[in-house]
This record gives C-alpha cells, sequence and structure tokens, in this order.
C-alpha cells in the first residue's frame, strides 16, 4: 500500500466514526484492486465482432432478449425454461446474498437447492445463470470474484468424468469492463452471443450487445486500443436478431424436497432402585462362577 493513502486513512480515523472509517478503507482497497485488475485483464483482449446493439432499461433488461421464448422470465430475473431437466437460479443463501444453485424435477417436488460453484458462493452476489445450448457452459454474473469492477461475467464448464461443474473463469476483456457486465447467452442457432453491460449509458439503462458467435482469440493491447475496445462499437451491422420485448410473468410455484427429520430418541428406562433381596444376592455369587455374555443396546441414529 502506497504511503499517501495510508496517511490519509490515519488523517481519517481522528474525524471519522470507526464503521464510515472502515467502510471507506475498504472502499478505496476494492477500488485499488479493481483498479489492479483491470490493467492485469485488459492488456490482452479478444477480437469480437458486434453486429447489433440496443439501450434498454436496466430493470427489465432481460425481457428484450428476443431469442428466449421457450419459457418464462419470473419477476424474480430467473429465467425458467419449459420442461427444463435442470433448472439454473439465482436465490438468497443465508446471509441475504444470491448464490447460482441447481435443482431438478423428482416425482412431486423439484431436488433440494445445490449451489454448483462452491468457490463463487458467499462472497458475493451470483445473478443471471445462462446455460449454453448444448449444456456445457454455465455463465453467470458476480461481484464477489476477483474482477474488474461491479459485476463480471464468468463461465463454468461441465466435467463429464466427474459429473460436475468444474471450476470457474473470468471470461476476460472486453466482455468485462470497469462497470457492471450482467449476462451472457449464445443463441440456439449458433449465429449470435449476447452481452448486457452499462457500460457507455446512464445509471438505470443498459445495453444489449449482439456479438458475432465465435471462437474468441486473445491478443495482446495497448492502453490506448483498450479503450476503444471497451466500447463495443458495432462494426458489423446485422439485423438478424430479434430485438422482442417478452412479457413478465409471475416466479412459478416451485416446492423443494425437505431433509427428513432425524428419528426421536427411544426413552431410556429408569433403574430400578429397590433393595435387592438376600435370595438375590445369592443368586448373583452363583452366576459368577458361569460364563455370562453381555449384550450391549446402542443407540443408532440415521443422519440424511
Amino acid at each position: 500500500m502506497k504511503r499517501p493513502f495510508l496517511t490519509l486513512a490515519l488523517a481519517c480515523l481522528a474525524v471519522l466514526p470507526l464503521s464510515a472509517q472502515v467502510n471507506e478503507d475498504s472502499l478505496a482497497l476494492l477500488r485499488a484492486v479493481e483498479k489492479q485488475n483491470y490493467a492485469a485483464l485488459s492488456a490482452y483482449a479478444a477480437d469480437l465482432t458486434v453486429v447489433a446493439s440496443k439501450k434498454v432499461p436496466r430493470g427489465d433488461f432481460f425481457l428484450w432478449l428476443g431469442h428466449l421464448r421457450e419459457g418464462s422470465w419470473g419477476a424474480d430475473g430467473n429465467w425458467y425454461p419449459q420442461e427444463a431437466e435442470v433448472l439454473y437460479l439465482s436465490l438468497p443463501s443465508a446471509d441475504s446474498s444470491l448464490c447460482v444453485v441447481q435443482t431438478r424435477p423428482l416425482d412431486t417436488a423439484w431436488s433440494r437447492p445445490e449451489v454448483i460453484c462452491p468457490d463463487a458462493a458467499s462472497r458475493g452476489s451470483e445473478i443471471f445463470p445462462m446455460l449454453s445450448p448444448d449444456g456445457q457452459r454455465l455463465y453467470f454474473a458476480s461481484n464477489g470474484l476477483s474482477g474488474m469492477g461491479g459485476y463480471d461475467l464468468y463461465v463454468a464448464r461441465w466435467d463429464a468424468k466427474k459429473q460436475a461443474w468444474g471450476s470457474v473463469q473470468n471470461l476476460g476483456f472486453p466482455y468485462n469492463s470497469k462497470g457492471d457486465d450482467l449476462l451472457f447467452c449464445d443463441t440456439p442457432d449458433g449465429r449470435y452471443s449476447l452481452l448486457v453491460s452499462n457500460r457507455d449509458c446512464g445509471p438505470d439503462e443498459v445495453v444489449i450487445y449482439v456479438l458475432r458467435q465465435e471462437v474468441p482469440v486473445f491478443r495482446a493491447v495497448k492502453p490506448e486500443e483498450a479503450a476503444a475496445r471497451e466500447r463495443l462499437a458495432v462494426t458489423a451491422p446485422d439485423n438478424g436478431y430479434p430485438f422482442e420485448k417478452q412479457s413478465l410473468r409471475p416466479v412459478p410455484a416451485l416446492y423443494f424436497e425437505q431433509p427428513e427429520p432425524a428419528p426421536e430418541p427411544e426413552p431410556v428406562a429408569k433403574k430400578d432402585s429397590k433393595k435387592k433381596t438376600t435370595t438375590a444376592a445369592k443368586n448373583k455369587k452363583a452366576d459368577k462362577k458361569k460364563s455370562s455374555v453381555k449384550v450391549i443396546t446402542e443407540e443408532v441414529r440415521i443422519v440424511k
């Protein structure tokens, strides 16, 4: 940490309440880390071909993703596809942050939500999970992982051997920017990818960028070239993407499987407090001469 920042922090300590001082220091540290991340990530940029863009309100931007028709958007900001074998949702966790989970349909309910990316959970919020058409990649946005600022876009790839999602990777620059990059998805026809970001727009707006779907090639760029690439200007106009606003649907009623309660322990029989009779004492002495078998009863609990 540089000395000017340390001097400023010590000066603020004398005039700010402790909670305010901690918040200011944390915010300054976060901004410094994001600045370093931006410098590192933007040194290599992917060649993206932008064919169209549309500026829409931030509050309901997802309704403008015209290729998503086989399902509905819920008021909670989750995409609910029709007849899904696996449903990917962004749901509140115990600390009120959002995390990406998966659930499968059972006979009468859905399986208990399972966090699919443990290394991304509990350090921020994960939003707008979108599965690729081939089911091999899961995209989402997070503000809790090491990124360039605000929300960044990440991808997890399916590991067929482990039958689980692999480690999370940052999509890189210029998919991500200094602003909030909120959603990324591919169209089923293989023509386009959609990127939603609040770069180059007002505070209550976002821009939906339509990219030509192609394998990204990253190459080294200079800072001045990185600044130009971050704007994602339309370079190959193409009106083939359907910007058709959908209607917002109520959140579907999902009933999740509940864990079975542990069985109640059996009551332990009280010991007989009566005095032993003389006859019983004699029998006890006689029994010492015989070999005895002890039966130990243990209480077993099944924990699921």
